[in-house]
C-alpha cells in the first residue's frame, strides 16, 4: 500500500538517521568539548605568561631607573672632580707664577745667587711641564682652563722657552 509505504519509509530513514546521527552528533559534540577546553588552557597558560612577562618588565624598569640614576650621581661627581683638578692647576700654576716672577725678581738684586735662581726656575719648569701635560690630558675646555694655558705661555716665555709658551697660546 503506498498511502502506508510512503509514511514507514520516511520513518524507517528517521529512525536510521537518529541511530546513526545520535553518535556522530556525540562524536562532533565531544571534538567541540576537547578543543574548547584546550583553547581555555591556551588563555590560561597565555595569560600566566602576560603576568610573568608584566613582572618582569616592571623589575627591568625598577632597573633602568636605579642605573639611570647612578649615571647621573656618576656624572655629577665626575663634573665635582674635573672642577676640583682644574682648581688644583690653577693653584699650582700659581704657585709656579709666583716662583719665576715674585721670586726672581727678588733674588736678582741679591749677589750670588745665580745658581739659586737658575735651579728655582728649572724646577718652575719642571712643575710647569707637568701641569701643562695633565691640562693636556684634560676634556674639559672651560675659561679655567683658556687662562691656564695662558699663564703657562706667560711663564713659559719669561723662562726663555718660546716654543713651549707657544704652544700654550696655541691651546687656549
Amino acid at each position: 500500500n503506498p498511502k502506508i509505504a510512503a509514511p514507514s519509509l520516511l520513518a524507517a530513514l528517521l529512525a536510521v538517521t537518529v541511530m546513526i546521527g545520535g553518535p556522530v552528533a556525540a562524536v562532533v559534540i565531544s571534538h567541540q568539548k576537547e578543543l574548547a577546553e584546550q583553547q581555555r588552557d591556551r588563555a590560561e597558560n597565555n595569560e600566566k605568561q602576560a603576568r610573568a612577562n608584566e613582572q618582569k618588565a616592571v623589575a627591568a624598569q625598577k632597573l633602568a631607573d636605579k642605573n639611570a640614576e647612578r649615571a647621573r650621581k656618576n656624572a655629577e661627581r665626575a663634573e665635582k672632580n674635573a672642577t676640583q683638578a682644574a682648581e688644583q692647576r690653577s693653584l699650582a700654576l700659581r704657585a709656579l707664577t709666583t716662583l719665576v716672577t715674585e721670586v726672581q725678581q727678588k733674588l736678582e738684586d741679591t749677589p750670588a745667587t745665580h745658581a739659586l735662581k737658575q735651579s728655582l726656575l728649572e724646577t718652575a719648569l719642571k712643575g710647569l711641564r707637568q701641569i701643562a701635560a695633565s691640562a693636556g690630558k684634560s676634556t674639559i675646555a672651560d675659561s679655567r682652563m683658556a687662562v691656564a694655558h695662558q699663564r703657562m705661555g706667560d711663564v713659559f716665555q719669561v723662562l726663555g722657552h718660546v716654543g713651549d709658551a707657544r704652544a700654550q697660546y696655541e691651546r687656549m
